[in-house]
């Protein structure tokens, strides 16, 4: 199954992509961190606050939440 198979399955009230090779739950989502380039990174809810790269042509997707 590709990413774009299991993003049709997923709820879009509840999950968002944010990079070709990233799903993620908006509920984990702690914040969103401007880095170099003009990307971001999503900062998760988890022990680790681990970072994820939201790429360029997602970022719209995570700013209107």
């Amino acid at each position: 199954m590709t990413l774009a198979d299991l993003e049709e399955k997923l709820d879009k009230l509840s999950f968002v992509r944010i990079h070709r090779s990233a799903i993620v739950n908006i509920k984990f989502i702690r914040e969103m961190v401007k880095w170099f380039g003009g990307k971001y990174k999503v900062r998760l809810k988890d022990k680790q606050q681990t970072e994820l790269v939201v790429s360029r042509g997602y970022v719209d997707r995570i700013r209107n939440l």
